[in-house]
């Protein structure tokens, strides 16, 4: 009964810890995604740009947000339309200001 409680919470614990280290993989990943967006951005309207994407990037949590906003850094003819399009996606809505 004991050897088998503690199989149990073993399994538990390995089972949680597997959980939090994808997790852990995941936000890192997002996080790496808005650094290189950042960075694509600073290239190409500047660091001041980089640096206000970074900052509106920095809320959201959608896995599907990275393409948007790579598009958006394609896209954009000014910085002014790249941090607009990004604050549109912020708030829920899309590139042209539909809801999503």
């Amino acid at each position: 009964m004991l050897a088998q409680t503690l199989r149990e919470w073993e399994e538990r614990t390995f089972q949680r810890g597997r959980e939090e280290g994808r997790e852990e993989g995941r936000r890192r990943g997002r996080e790496e995604g808005r650094l290189l967006l950042c960075d694509l951005a600073a290239r190409r309207f500047g660091a001041p740009t980089g640096e206000a994407l970074g900052s509106l990037l920095a809320p959201m949590g959608d896995a599907a947000l990275p393409a948007e906003v790579g598009a958006l850094i394609v896209d954009s003819e000014t910085a002014a339309e790249l941090l607009e399009g990004a604050r549109r996606l912020a708030t829920g809505r899309d590139s042209r200001g539909h809801p999503v």
